[in-house]
């Protein structure tokens, strides 16, 4: 109580207290409403006119899988994001032996935050990758703390020796490392989209960023992105292709 409390609610935004019971939020409002229900038992807080948000979402991190495939605990990364504000989290390029170990984190009872998994298609290297991840669907509830959302495609260079593709020559020479032939991608997506993934395109350079708008508009057509494929990177765009991301 006695601080800003942030909703995200377009209407009631900042409120000045919370009441939580059994981690669960009760109640958000003024601090005579909201204070009106504690009872003996209750632990009060006050923020001093200190500001209260939501838990931060991190769309892309790797740290979770990191810690699965050195055989770290999952609890002391979890704890970590927690005690940094991060409550929900993307984990892109999950390779199938990871995934059940994530899993079994979850099914232990001992994931809290929420995670959100991007399965890999083709990797990093761009070795081809196969269609091993329609053996583990989308899924459906949003709500899920544990989620496999869709499927990491790289499009371009970056890391594993290779580098962004650009349309315009690095100064050491040569245009880097674009992955996907225009088909190519466009029946990955295909076999993405039609399964209910969400896609995740890796496009560092501008050449990449813009195969990939075209692709996704093709795949797409008429009818918009109720999936909500992405782009993730993005370090290098063409004044161009700008527009295009909100027109697609």
């Amino acid at each position: 109580y006695n601080g800003n409390v942030i909703t995200m609610n377009p209407v009631t935004n900042v409120q000045e207290a919370i009441a939580v019971e059994d981690g669960k939020i009760v109640a958000v409002g003024a601090d005579a409403s909201v204070l009106a229900i504690k009872d003996k038992e209750t632990v009060l807080i006050n923020l001093t006119g200190r500001t209260l948000m939501p838990g931060f979402v991190d769309a892309h991190a790797h740290l979770f899988q990191q810690a699965a495939v050195d055989g770290q605990s999952l609890e002391d990364v979890q704890t970590n994001y927690l005690m940094n504000g991060i409550t929900t989290l993307g984990e892109p390029t999950v390779e199938e032996e990871v995934l059940k170990v994530l899993q079994d984190f979850s099914n232990s009872g001992k994931l809290i935050m929420n995670m959100n998994l991007y399965l890999r298609y083709n990797n990093n290297c761009n070795d081809p990758g196969d269609e091993w991840f329609i053996d583990y669907p989308a899924t459906s509830d949003f709500d899920a703390t544990f989620r496999i959302a869709g499927v990491k495609i790289f499009t371009d260079g970056g890391t594993c020796g290779t580098i962004a593709a650009l349309t315009f020559e690095y100064p050491a020479g040569g245009y880097g490392d674009l992955f996907l032939s225009q088909q190519t991608l466009e029946d990955m997506l295909t076999i993405v989209n039609d399964n209910g993934y969400q896609a995740l395109l890796h496009a560092q350079g501008d050449a990449a960023v813009n195969r990939s708008l075209d692709a996704l508009a093709e795949i797409m057509g008429s009818s918009g992105n109720p999936l909500r494929h992405r782009i993730d990177h993005n370090s290098f765009i063409n004044p161009v292709d700008m527009s295009r991301y909100s027109d697609i």
